[in-house]
C-alpha cells in the first residue's frame, strides 16, 4: 500500500519542544494534484492482495486515501480480469443479478 499511501515523514512542529514529533505521509508523487477532467485506471484489481484491495475499496468509495485526495472531475474506473484459478488469489464475485458481460455467455439483460 506504500505506492498508494506514499512514504511516511517525521513532522516536528516546534523544534523547541521536545515529545511533539509526529509520522505523516507524503502523497506520491504520480497522484493527481489539479482539477480534472482525467482519469485513475485501476487495473487487475482481481490479482491484488486483500490488503491492497481494501486500500482501493477507499479510494473507490471515499475518493481519498488518508495521505491525499482525489481532485474534482477525476474517473475512477476498475478493471478486473478474467479470473484464473489460482487459490492464491482473491476472487470478485459479481453482484447477485447483475447481468452477465457480453461475450461471456449470455449478453446484457433485454
Amino acid at each position: 500500500m506504500g505506492d498508494l499511501h506514499g512514504l511516511p515523514t517525521r513532522v516536528d512542529p516546534d523544534p523547541n519542544i521536545i515529545g511533539d514529533e509526529y509520522t505523516a505521509f507524503l502523497p506520491p508523487e504520480r497522484v493527481p494534484t489539479e482539477e480534472g477532467p482525467g482519469i485513475l485506471l485501476l487495473d487487475d484489481m482481481n490479482r491484488a492482495d486483500d490488503r491492497i484491495l481494501r486500500g482501493l475499496m477507499q479510494l473507490l468509495q471515499n475518493f481519498e486515501m488518508f495521505s491525499w485526495s482525489l481532485p474534482p472531475k477525476w474517473q475512477k474506473p476498475a478493471a478486473a480480469h478474467r479470473p484464473r484459478r489460482d487459490p492464491r488469489r482473491p476472487q470478485l464475485r459479481s453482484h447477485r443479478g447483475a447481468a452477465p458481460c457480453p461475450g461471456q455467455g449470455g449478453g446484457g439483460r433485454p
